[in-house]
């Protein structure tokens, strides 16, 4: 089991990742 800041920090850096990821995917996508 992960204790509260364990979970927080993964939330904080899914975020960041999550923005990472939509970045990326914008690119491969044809901007309209």
């Amino acid at each position: 089991m992960e204790n509260g800041q364990g979970i927080e920090f993964r939330m904080r850096y899914s975020v960041r990742d999550s923005v990472r990821y939509s970045v990326q995917l914008a690119a491969c996508l044809p901007t309209a």
